[in-house]
């Protein structure tokens, strides 16, 4: 699972209740950022494209386009599984 987050990437340690420091199973950020996906954006998979997790480009220099990005961040789940209640 990926969340695509606009936000300060400072909070991301504490967000959906997590905390800064070391992960465990109850302890730690519950997200972090997907360094995966820094540069590039996701679009859906079909017969058209390469295999999910591959890069491919979309555009070439033959048809330039004025595609519209928004910036952002994909952030991954860490490996805390539980909230402290």
């Amino acid at each position: 699972m990926r969340w695509w987050y606009v936000g300060d990437l400072a909070n991301v340690d504490t967000l959906d209740g997590g905390e800064s420091g070391t992960v465990s199973a109850t302890t730690g950020p519950f997200w972090e950022l997907d360094t995966d996906f820094a540069g590039k954006s996701i679009i859906g998979v079909d017969g058209t494209y390469t295999p999910v997790g591959t890069d491919f480009q979309i555009f070439d220099d033959a048809t330039p386009g004025d595609p519209k990005f928004r910036s952002g961040y994909w952030l991954k789940p860490t490996g805390r599984l539980y909230d402290r209640a």
